[in-house]
């Protein structure tokens, strides 16, 4: 089929279009945009611990306006929400992020996630995260399979429940650094003692093994596995 004159600029223009896009947006399918709601507990001496690890390096950062006290972080993009030409930047470029990670949100900024309240923006974020089926992982200093019985540890388990039906995993704030170093076989009853302990998502080095049986167990369980 011919091309007319019309149809070969349109053709042209797109491809120009898309090129110049690229240019200007590099997609990084490694890179992973970090949150930090509020300002939690901890959060220095882990960026501090990340950094040893070159964990950064793969790294965008989102922060709150009253976060500003924390030495940025090197290797990435630091944006803050009260920056509209940051959160302009940061919505642009969603795609090109392979996953999201939320240090040690407060249990109302996961209700709003779980309520979908856009008015946030790092709900909103997440949301985004969520709806083009990108892992979205919650790192918290507890494990959720070990919560407190009682009508408040019911309350904890009944939202996290629903988090991971929308698709959200739940980790250790420090569990991706200590499974590169140790993990080196993934077998079906290692998935099924992540599974039981909360957790949804397992990180392990690029040279760690998963065994078939072990990538079943996890796709029936709904774990991912993660290779840095």
């Amino acid at each position: 089929m011919k091309m007319n004159k019309e149809e070969l600029k349109e053709v042209v223009r797109r491809v120009l279009t898309y090129y110049i896009y690229r240019r200007e947006h590099p997609e990084n399918e490694k890179k992973t945009l970090f949150l930090a709601p509020s300002y939690p507990a901890g959060l220095k001496e882990m960026l501090l611990e990340y950094e040893l690890y070159g964990i950064t390096e793969g790294m965008d950062f989102v922060f709150e306006e009253d976060i500003l006290g924390i030495p940025e972080p090197t290797g990435g993009n630091v944006y803050y929400t009260d920056n509209r030409e940051d959160m302009k930047n940061v919505f642009l470029s969603l795609m090109q992020y392979q996953k999201l990670e939320i240090y040690w949100p407060s249990l109302d900024f996961l209700r709003e996630v779980q309520a979908g309240r856009e008015a946030n923006v790092l709900v909103k974020i997440t949301l985004c995260f969520l709806l083009i089926g990108k892992p979205v992982t919650v790192r918290q200093p507890y494990q959720p399979g070990r919560l407190p019985d009682g009508r408040f540890g019911k309350a904890v388990k009944d939202l996290q429940a629903d988090l991971w039906d929308m698709g959200i995993s739940f980790a250790d704030i420090r569990s991706g650094v200590r499974v590169e170093q140790n993990m080196e076989l993934v077998t079906e009853e290692a998935v099924g003692k992540i599974f039981k302990e909360g957790f949804r998502e397992l990180t392990v080095s690029k040279g760690t093994v998963v065994t078939p049986l072990g990538m079943e167990r996890a796709k029936e369980l709904g774990i991912h596995i993660i290779k840095r």
